[in-house]
């Protein structure tokens, strides 16, 4: 199998998506010709929508896979049908679906008092075995106050509780196709 869209990431995502809803089966990635996808251990998150609305989102913030491609196959796949919000994507929909990978650079250590752009920087919140996790450049979010909310509610974690902060930034992939 050769991978044919002008992004890797976008592809594999695709790719790993569709076989896994119509063949059953997990792609291995050392099957494809995967030019450009950079090598070693990242977190990265898999983001599908449906006419501009969200359809699923699953990632790591920190890599649990042997390499970057094998993060973002199992991702793709969690966010198309285990991401419990929704039900699982069907085989009737791939074609209208569109896809963003995130690939996330190591996290920094923050105090809350920190300045930084919503746009460039997400955000993670932990205590104990709770995390809460907002990527950059969200809808609707224009403030680091925004941002640090919604990930403390995401984590269960009060603002009054010692938490720890950190922030990220992304390698950002997207791609809408045109709809014949």
């Amino acid at each position: 199998m050769c991978l044919k869209n002008n992004d890797p990431y976008i592809e594999l995502a695709q790719t790993a998506l569709e076989t896994y809803l119509k063949n059953g089966y997990i792609i291995d990635w050392k099957q494809l010709k995967l030019n450009g996808i950079k090598p070693g251990k990242r977190g990265c998150f898999v983001t599908i929508r449906k006419n501009n609305e969200l359809r699923g989102c699953m990632g790591t913030f920190q890599p649990e896979r042997d390499c970057l491609a094998d993060e973002i196959i199992h991702n793709a796949i969690f966010a198309g049908v285990m991401d419990s919000r929704f039900l699982p994507v069907t085989c009737e929909e791939l074609p209208s679906l569109e896809y963003v990978v995130d690939v996330l650079e190591e996290p920094e250590r923050i105090c809350i008092t920190d300045e930084y752009n919503v746009r460039e920087y997400g955000i993670i919140v932990i205590k104990d075995n709770r995390t809460g996790l907002l990527l950059p450049d969200l809808t609707g979010i224009s403030t680091k106050e925004e941002q640090l909310n919604i990930a403390l509610s995401k984590a269960g974690i009060s603002r009054d509780e010692n938490f720890t902060l950190m922030r990220f930034r992304v390698e950002h992939h997207s791609y809408n196709p045109i709809k014949h």
